[in-house]
């Protein structure tokens, strides 16, 4: 327990507020936007964006149908390296959508 005159940084503070409110995933969705063209690259992310995470799955637009052929190739390494650059629980599943 705390005394009175003890200070919490705030890094605690957000962290605490974050975990109760819930948002912890909505965070990791957000890093997971900014990261993204490095993640991918920044050719690809031109023509992949990601829309959402929902229940685990990231769903994905795709430009067209050339891109989309492409990425369920690119799939499996862009789940591995969200898992190991965002967090390995965000994203289980990733849905495209042209």
């Amino acid at each position: 327990m705390r005394k009175k005159d003890e200070f919490e940084d705030i890094k605690t503070i957000l962290e605490r507020i974050i975990k109760k409110n819930n948002l912890t995933g909505k965070f990791l969705e957000e890093e997971l936007r900014k990261k993204w063209p490095d993640l991918i690259g920044k050719e690809i992310s031109n023509h992949i964006t990601p829309l959402s995470v929902k229940n685990k799955i990231l769903y994905v637009k795709v430009e067209n149908s050339t891109w989309n052929n492409d990425f369920n190739f690119l799939k499996k390494d862009i789940l591995e390296k969200i898992k190991l650059n965002i967090s390995k629980d965000l994203v289980k599943n990733i849905i495209s959508k042209v």
